[in-house]
């Protein structure tokens, strides 16, 4: 458990050279927490602090597998909270009016500031899978959106990660649900978007955006290409997307 009680010894070594341990055994869905303790010679003992093995937990215990790619540590999985940090409930079930505060493109626009999030279709077994649309107002909610150690990218940061893998959204790509190698981990899935101008719910299993802490910019991957793209648009900040969140 997190706080080490139960704990089981799986390693131990007296020789300062031997100091490696290869973890083994651990199902997909298992989360194990690991803590390292040293003695002196003079008996005196330095605990590390507790650590698990490729998961983070956000504020609702939601589970989210993790990647390193490159020097950065990504979230693998998009995410799916519904509360602030501070356990404020983060808004929901918007009518497509609701939702862009305006009437499309008649013109009349009277644009929410409010954080929001989305279940494409409103239909709750989307979430497992793909997790929420957010649109950008619950990025930038003082609040915070992440799990604790992480935090929203910003566009250097994506493109830290794009330079890595070349540039090749294939790489970043799911190999099971759409056309990729998913030769990264980061296991982008064809999540769809909430239309900003309109409300509606548009293009799963086709293309698939994520937000920035940028207002202005999202990332775009879609079946038709093998790049990825910076989306930029005037409603970005009523864009329904999805979030990938990096470590600090």
């Amino acid at each position: 458990s997190e706080d080490m009680s139960g704990q089981t010894e799986v390693f131990t070594s007296e020789n300062n050279s031997d100091t490696s341990y290869t973890v083994t055994g651990v199902s997909e869905n298992e989360i194990r927490y690991y803590q390292i303790v040293v003695d002196d010679m003079w008996g005196l003992q330095s605990d590390s602090e507790v650590g698990n093995l490729g998961f983070i937990t956000d504020i609702d215990a939601n589970v989210y597998k993790i990647v390193q790619i490159g020097d950065q540590v990504w979230m693998a999985e998009n995410l799916k909270v519904t509360h602030y940090r501070n356990g404020d409930e983060i808004p929901t079930g918007l009518s497509t009016e609701t939702w862009v505060e305006g009437c499309g493109y008649c013109g009349e626009w009277a644009l929410t500031t409010d954080g929001a999030y989305a279940v494409y279709d409103d239909n709750s077994s989307n979430i497992d899978i793909y997790g929420n649309l957010y649109n950008w107002h619950a990025v930038d909610d003082s609040r915070g959106i992440s799990p604790t150690g992480f935090h929203i990218p910003t566009d250097d940061e994506f493109t830290l990660l794009e330079n890595y893998l070349g540039g090749k959204s294939e790489k970043m790509k799911d190999n099971v649900m759409w056309n990729g190698t998913n030769e990264s981990g980061f296991s982008a899935l064809p999540a769809g978007r909430r239309n900003g101008h309109t409300g509606l719910y548009q293009e799963m299993g086709y293309e698939t955006f994520f937000l920035t802490s940028d207002s202005s910019k999202l990332r775009e991957l879609n079946n038709n290409t093998s790049y990825i793209s910076i989306y930029t648009n005037s409603n970005i900040k009523q864009f329904g997307a999805s979030i990938r969140c990096v470590r600090d």
